[in-house]
């Protein structure tokens, strides 16, 4: 019930300056309140997800910009004459994720950005401008500057230049299961879309989702209810040049940051995977008005013979 001494935050920090250095500062943490489905199993209260955030944002931010020990009491975590030295030839950002009030006014206090997924949050790029609006908002009475701040989306994809195989990928069992889950993160976002959830309209994947404790009769009957319209909707779907002309909008709406994962490559055979890769590669080019570089296509065709 009482404040825990902070073990985490120093480990993760220390990792994150690693890692930053690697990769010459291009590196970013993303950070959210726990899915339950990562907290509860371990012992971690899911009720003080965004007390620990705040917490965490604070310690991260702390440790990140001081070289000498720091102290810190809050509402669940807490350090006491913390150090992990003072080399600091990159720091790495850190990115809150997630949606709501208090996230957004925590995320203007204390984050270098805020990032989300589509289109299982965001299902518009009016949607996503308008979280964007009131994310700067957030930064402006902060005494922040809008923009100096990344605004990022995760997008999640069925991407293959063959229709069929995609249309394929929508009766699978992994990807039924999943549009169930976070095909929408709120549930009662559905009925709007003609769709009928499989979950309580009142069910969130991050508060609710707990996986091990699903029988498999139970999985077995939540796939049954999903249809491939609701497939469909839960995931951008088409070619790398699709894909590029779907995100676009969302860059203009004021996206700095973006993230594209490939589904195709869970529903196909293992030797699939290294053109899923290339084509995450091009759609990342695609948006940015650049030919798919050759090393990158080289890469994929190495890893296929792996």
């Amino acid at each position: 019930t009482g404040r825990r001494r902070c073990r985490l935050g120093p480990w993760i920090t220390q990792t994150m300056l690693t890692l930053a250095h690697a990769v010459e500062g291009r590196a970013k943490l993303l950070l959210g309140a726990g899915e339950i489905k990562n907290v509860k199993p371990f012992g971690y209260n899911r009720a003080r997800g965004l007390k620990s955030l705040e917490d965490m944002l604070q310690i991260f931010r702390l440790l990140l910009k001081t070289t000498e020990p720091v102290s810190f009491d809050g509402s669940v975590w807490h350090l006491d004459d913390a150090y992990i030295g003072n080399n600091r030839p990159y720091i790495p950002e850190v990115w809150a994720m997630g949606g709501g009030p208090r996230l957004l006014d925590m995320a203007g206090r204390y984050a270098d950005g805020l990032c989300a997924a589509a289109p299982g949050a965001f299902t518009s790029p009016e949607r996503w401008g308008e979280q964007i609006s009131l994310m700067r908002g957030a930064l402006e009475r902060h005494d922040r500057d809008p923009h100096d701040f990344g605004y990022g989306l995760l997008f999640v994809t069925l991407m293959h230049e063959d229709s069929e195989v995609i249309e394929r990928a929508f009766n699978h069992p992994f990807m039924r299961f999943f549009s169930s889950v976070v095909g929408r993160f709120k549930q009662s976002d559905w009925p709007a879309e003609g769709v009928q959830p499989v979950w309580p309209l009142d069910w969130h994947y991050g508060l609710k989702f707990l996986p091990t404790k699903l029988s498999r009769a139970e999985i077995d009957s939540i796939t049954a209810g999903v249809t491939p319209e609701m497939v469909q909707k839960s995931l951008i779907c088409g070619t790398p040049d699709d894909i590029a002309r779907y995100i676009r909008p969302y860059i203009d709406e004021g996206t700095t940051w973006v993230s594209v994962v490939d589904f195709t490559a869970a529903v196909l055979p293992p030797e699939e995977a290294p053109t899923s890769f290339t084509r995450m590669l091009d759609v990342c080019a695609r948006t940015k008005g650049r030919p798919l570089d050759s090393r990158l296509t080289s890469t994929a065709s190495v890893l296929s013979r792996l």
